[in-house]
């Protein structure tokens, strides 16, 4: 039992970190794209996985996991891993 409130504890820990810094990410000028910006309809797990975020961020165990789900469902590759701090597509 005390494993599981640990689990969600920890859980909910990691998404309050993730969600402030989003917000404050988001204030910066610097992270807004331009209006003819080629990335217009990127989501943000797309712009995650592109610059390495995935692997920098997400735990150790769910590293692979998401990056896996990264290649599958955005970049159209059979599979993927972490190296590093980037994601890479077999």
């Amino acid at each position: 039992m005390a494993k599981i409130i640990l689990f969600v504890f920890l859980a909910l820990a990691y998404f309050a970190f993730c969600s402030a810094n989003a917000i404050e990410s988001g204030s910066e000028v610097e992270d807004v794209p331009a209006a003819n910006d080629s990335d217009e309809g990127e989501t943000i797990f797309e712009r995650m996985g592109r610059s390495g975020e995935l692997c920098r961020w997400i735990p150790k165990p769910l590293r692979n996991a998401a990056c896996h789900t990264w290649c599958t469902k955005v970049q159209f590759r059979p599979d993927g891993r972490c190296e590093g701090h980037k994601c890479v597509c077999a």
